[in-house]
């Protein structure tokens, strides 16, 4: 059962909120193509606003490398310079934002709240 539910996680999340797939498709395969600067922002992420708790552990700096490497490979033309990482943090912060909104928004349309709610 386990093994179902990993399998067929993504697709169910991405029609329970109505993600168009073609966009996570072009994401994934933009962050798994090869990158030419990858290195280059793996070094710049590590130094990146190495005081907030986000980028202290491993997946904050993999998380803003994936995103980073993906826009790279999307627009070849500038591909990555320094100081895109620190202009891409604070996207990647407001997303914790939007989860929660999304979230909300979601347990109001489908009644989450109702389930949990004790009597």
């Amino acid at each position: 059962l386990m093994s179902l539910w990993k399998s067929s996680r993504q697709k169910v999340w991405k029609k329970y909120v109505e993600i168009d797939p073609k966009i996570l498709e072009s994401y994934t395969k933009l962050r798994d193509e090869t990158c030419s600067v990858a290195t280059d922002i793996k070094k710049d992420v590590e130094r990146t606003f190495q005081q907030l708790s986000f980028f202290q552990n491993p997946q904050g700096r993999e998380m803003l490398t994936n995103v980073l490497v993906a826009y790279a490979n999307m627009d070849k033309e500038i591909g990555y310079v320094q100081g895109i990482n620190s202009l891409c943090y604070p996207h990647i912060s407001f997303l914790k934002i939007l989860v929660l909104s999304c979230f909300q928004s979601l347990s109001t349309k489908y009644e989450f709240h109702k389930f949990h709610i004790p009597n």
